[in-house]
C-alpha cells in the first residue's frame, strides 16, 4: 500500500528508490495514520501540490514520520513569524526540506539570534535570506557561521558590509574557509589588490568568493592577460572597480563580446583599455543592449564600424545608456540645432561622453549661454563639428571665456577653441587684465 500510495502521488521509481535508501522505515509508515495525513497536512497548510510533496519524499522522507505538535506546526510558525508568507515558505522547504529537520531550541532560534545580535540582521531579512537560499539555516552556527563572518571582518570588513555581504549571498556562509575562500582571497592579494581593496570588492559582490579559483577566476585572469594583452594593473583596475567582472562567463559572454568589438575593427589593445575603463561592458546583453544601440547609430546616422568603434574604445559608457531616455533625445536636440546626420556622427565619435549629458540639465543652459554670447546657430555648430568637446565643459568655464574673448572684441570660432583649450593658468595669464575688467564693470 505504501509504494502505491508514493507512485500515485507521482513518484517515479528512481524516486522511490532513493528515498527508501535514504529512510527505510518509510516502508512502515501507515498510509492512513502518518502519509497521508501529513500530505494533507501539507497540501492545506502552505498549499503544496502532489509534485511538491514528491521532492520533498524523495529528499527529507524522514519528515513525513514527524509529529504535528512537536515539529512540523511549531517549526512552519516559526518561519512565520520570521515573516515568511506561505508561498516563500512551500517554495523554501521543497527546495530543502533539511529546514524541517532543525531543531528550534539548539538550530534555528540560536543562528536566529546570532543573526540579530551578532550581525544586525532583522527579522525580515533573515526571511529574505531563507527565501533565497533555505539551505543557510542548516550550516553550523560555529564552524560555518561564525567562523566565516569572524574571518570577513578580519579581512578588514566593517559589520556593516559583512552583514550586507551575508544578507545578498547567504551561500558564502556555505563555503570552506581553507579549500575556497581563503585561497580566493591569496590569489586577489597576489595579483596586486590591497587589502581594502579585496574587502570593497566582497561588500560589493560576494559571489565572487564562490567562483573556483582553477576552474574559473585563474582561466580568467590568464585569458584576459594571455589572448587580449592586459598588463596587471588594467586586469587590477577593471576587476577594483567592477568587481562582477570577476563572474562573467568567458564562452558565454566574454569571448562573443571580444569578437563582437573585432568585427567592428577594435585590436586586442583597444579592447583590453575597454575592459579595464569601463568593466560594466562585461554585463551587458549583447543581443539585448549593445548590438541594437550600435544597430541605431549606424542606421539613424550612418556611422561607419570604424566611427562605432572609435567611440566605443573612447567612451564604452554610452553603450549602457538608454536609448529611449538618452540617446536618441541627445542625437535629436543636435540634428534640431542644424547639424546633418554625418555631423552628429562625427562629433559622437570624436567625444562620446556628450552622450550621457542630460539635454535639460546640460546642454541646454550651455547652448543659451553661447547664443547670449551673440554666436548664432550655424556658428555653433561650425565650433561644435570643429571641436566637439566644447559643450563638455562646464558651464563655468564656458562662460567665463567667453565673456574674456568678449570683453577685448575676439569672440570668434577659432578664438573660443583656443580659450577652450588653455590651462587654467595659461588662461589666467593671458586674460587677466580683461577678466579684471569685467568684473569692475560688473
Amino acid at each position: 500500500p505504501t509504494v502505491q500510495w508514493l507512485k500515485d502521488l507521482g513518484m517515479n521509481d528512481a524516486q522511490l528508490l532513493t528515498a527508501i535508501s535514504n529512510f527505510p522505515e518509510l516502508l512502515t509508515l501507515s498510509v492512513e495514520r502518518k502519509l497521508q495525513p501529513v500530505a494533507t497536512w501539507f497540501k492545506e497548510k502552505l498549499g503544496m501540490s502532489d509534485t511538491h510533496l514528491s521532492k520533498i519524499i524523495e529528499k527529507s522522507p524522514q519528515i513525513f514520520g514527524y509529529s504535528f505538535e512537536r515539529n512540523l506546526e511549531p517549526s512552519v510558525q516559526w518561519f512565520r513569524d520570521l515573516g515568511m508568507r506561505d508561498a516563500q515558505l512551500s517554495k523554501a522547504i521543497v527546495t530543502c526540506p533539511e529546514l524541517l529537520s532543525c531543531s528550534l531550541e539548539s538550530k534555528l532560534i540560536p543562528i536566529k539570534e546570532w543573526m540579530k545580535e551578532d550581525l544586525g540582521i532583522s527579522d525580515a531579512q533573515i526571511a529574505k535570506m531563507v527565501s533565497a537560499f533555505p539551505k543557510v539555516l542548516t550550516y553550523n552556527l560555529e564552524t560555518n557561521l561564525k567562523s566565516t563572518a569572524l574571518w570577513l571582518k578580519d579581512l578588514g570588513m566593517k559589520d556593516s558590509q559583512v552583514s550586507k555581504a551575508i544578507i545578498n549571498r547567504p551561500q558564502l556562509l556555505g563555503c570552506s574557509l581553507e579549500t575556497n575562500l581563503k585561497p580566493t582571497v591569496q590569489w586577489l592579494k597576489n595579483i596586486g589588490m590591497s587589502d581594502s581593496q579585496v574587502a570593497g570588492m566582497i561588500a560589493k559582490t560576494p559571489e565572487v568568493l564562490e567562483r573556483s579559483l582553477d576552474n574559473h577566476l585563474k582561466p580568467l585572469a590568464k585569458w584576459f592577460q594571455e589572448d587580449l594583452g592586459m598588463d596587471e594593473a588594467q586586469f587590477k583596475k577593471g576587476i577594483a572597480s567592477w568587481p562582477q567582472l570577476l563572474h562573467s562567463s568567458l564562452e558565454a559572454n566574454l569571448k562573443p563580446l571580444v569578437q563582437w568589438f573585432k568585427d567592428l575593427g577594435m585590436n586586442d589593445s583597444h579592447i583590453a583599455r575597454v575592459f579595464a575603463k569601463f568593466p560594466q561592458i562585461s554585463s551587458c546583453s549583447l543581443k539585448d543592449n549593445l548590438k541594437p544601440t550600435v544597430q541605431w547609430l549606424q542606421q539613424e546616422l550612418g556611422m561607419s564600424d570604424s566611427q562605432v568603434a572609435k567611440t566605443i574604445s573612447t567612451f564604452a559608457g554610452f553603450l549602457w545608456l538608454s536609448l529611449e531616455e538618452n540617446l536618441k533625445p541627445t542625437v535629436r536636440w543636435f540634428l534640431d540645432l542644424g547639424m546633418d546626420s554625418p555631423q552628429v556622427a562625427q562629433v559622437i565619435a570624436s567625444c562620446p561622453m556628450i552622450l550621457s549629458c542630460s539635454v535639460e540639465k546640460n546642454l541646454k543652459p550651455k547652448l543659451q549661454a553661447i547664443r547670449e554670447a551673440g554666436l548664432a546657430d550655424s556658428q555653433i555648430v561650425s565650433i561644435l563639428v570643429r571641436f566637439p568637446p566644447l559643450l563638455s565643459y562646464t558651464l563655468e568655464r564656458l562662460t567665463d571665456r567667453m565673456s574674456a574673448l568678449d570683453a577685448e572684441g575676439s569672440l570668434t570660432e577659432a578664438k573660443l577653441v583656443g580659450a577652450m583649450v588653455m590651462t587654467d593658468q595659461e588662461f589666467q595669464f593671458k586674460f587677466s587684465g580683461v577678466r579684471n575688467r569685467v568684473l569692475d564693470s560688473s
